[in-house]
């Protein structure tokens, strides 16, 4: 049987807004939608739900653990956390047919998949034939066969059937009985559902279907074996992984020139506005600090590379195909995900990285209008948290969870005075005016900081 994503799905977005594939020079933006089909697509996702229980003889926790499932997909789509792009559903969905047609274990199984606008690079199975594909996995990946391989290994996730066994022995674990009270809760609400879903999402964007070390070097194991079956080069399931290894968002190596871009003839740029709190007062800095490597998909990305290499030892490699479609689109999806991961920032309230990465895109191309638009609205929505006394709501303090370069941008944030960032943001202004001063958002803002600082 062929791979049955149901046509209505298209592609489902996790996080809200229409992705806008444009040219360069073109304005990128999202538009918030109502996803079309939601009635029609949770009576779907039910339906499978109740097949698979059955075959469980309903067990009652698991039962509770679907109904999990049910709601979390219910929830994103009531706080239009959708969006639906036909080209990229279509692409992801060419992958899946290829998979499913190189292994006929797997055509007689039912697949749906959600794109994510999540920077993490990552991808999930839910456990009910779901899985969650971000946007950040595919702009960390250097080709279609890397990403390939990461859908194998989720598919193998849901067909060792992981995360209902998981269930069966660890239903009662309290983080799961609390995310559920979070969503019942949100649900009863009859005002303000989207906002609270909003804040939950943001609280737990770094939260995945997280599965043993056990099961990931299973999946690995049986998701190389899909692999191998299709076209693609095995040999990219071993670059994948070392890619994985690596600091997830920093695509842009280029570290902020602080003295560059945010420094102004009558307003330089102040040095002790970096200084960390633990260095401003004199104490001691551990050699670790701020080195920790929190936010990888995987800790032990390099033993599973290993592993994976070992497991082609023996293996002749006879095929080399990195893509099987457009190369070229590969490359745009990419490229307009930098834009789009400073929007899914903003809309998610969290301004210091979508200004952090801004000021980073930046460094590699300091002339980009769209760029130098969103520094200017994150200006003022920062300005504004800090007037209204809620900064902490909209910008994290530096934390060891941290990468050193964020950890650095957030001292400066830190450090900057009111007064002196009101400064700031309006010869950032000044300095671009004549290129800028057409667009109706960057006027408003240069007015506005023009008038802070004349006060």
């Amino acid at each position: 049987m062929p791979l049955k994503i149901k046509v209505e799905m298209k592609v489902i977005f996790i996080f809200l807004i229409t992705l806008s594939f444009t040219s360069l020079n073109a304005q990128h933006f999202w538009i918030a939608a109502e996803f079309p089909l939601k009635d029609s697509t949770l009576k779907s996702i039910k339906f499978s739900h109740n097949i698979q229980l059955k075959k469980y003889g309903n067990i009652d926790d698991l039962e509770k653990v679907y109904n999990w499932r049910y709601n979390y997909i219910n929830n994103l789509l009531e706080a239009k956390a959708v969006i639906y792009d036909e080209s990229l559903y279509n692409y992801i969905d060419s992958i899946f047919n290829v998979i499913t047609k190189s292994n006929p274990k797997l055509q007689s199984m039912e697949f749906r998949f959600f794109i994510s606008n999540s920077p993490i690079p990552n991808a999930a199975s839910i456990g009910d034939g779901t899985f969650i594909i971000n946007l950040g996995l595919i702009r960390k990946l250097d080709n279609e066969a890397q990403l390939a391989f990461v859908i194998c290994h989720e598919i193998s996730h849901f067909y060792l059937d992981h995360s209902n066994q998981s269930v069966l022995k660890r239903h009662e674990k309290a983080q799961s009985k609390i995310f559920q009270k979070e969503l019942d809760s949100i649900a009863a609400q009859k005002y303000g559902r989207n906002n609270m879903m909003k804040s939950m999402l943001k609280n737990n964007i770094y939260s995945q279907m997280n599965h043993s070390r056990l099961q990931e070097m299973e999946a690995d194991s049986l998701g190389l074996v899909f692999f191998k079956n299709t076209i693609y080069n095995p040999t990219q399931s071993i670059t994948c992984m070392n890619l994985l290894d690596t600091i997830d968002f920093y695509k842009y190596h280029e570290k902020i020139n602080y003295n560059k871009s945010l420094s102004f003839e009558n307003y330089p740029f102040r040095n002790r506005w970096l200084e960390s709190e633990t260095s401003m007062f004199g104490g001691p800095i551990e050699e670790n600090y701020w080195d920790r490597d929190s936010i990888k998909s995987h800790p032990d990305c390099k033993i599973r590379s290993a592993f994976l290499k070992n497991s082609l030892l023996h293996t002749k490699v006879k095929v080399q195909n990195n893509y099987l479609q457009d190369s070229a689109y590969f490359a745009s999806v990419k490229e307009q995900a930098d834009y789009e991961f400073i929007n899914s920032w903003i809309y998610y309230e969290d301004y210091g990285h979508a200004l952090f990465f801004c000021l980073k895109q930046l460094e590699s191309n300091q002339n980009d209008t769209y760029l130098l638009i969103k520094v200017s609205q994150i200006f003022k929505l920062i300005y504004d948290s800090q007037i209204n006394h809620q900064y902490s709501k909209y910008v994290e303090r530096p934390s060891p969870n941290n990468e050193k370069e964020y950890n650095q941008f957030l001292d400066f944030l830190d450090n900057i005075r009111l007064s002196e960032f009101a400064n700031l943001s309006y010869h950032y202004h000044l300095a671009h005016f004549t290129k800028l001063n057409q667009n109706k958002i960057y006027l408003a803002n240069y007015n506005y900081f023009k008038t802070q600082t004349s006060n």
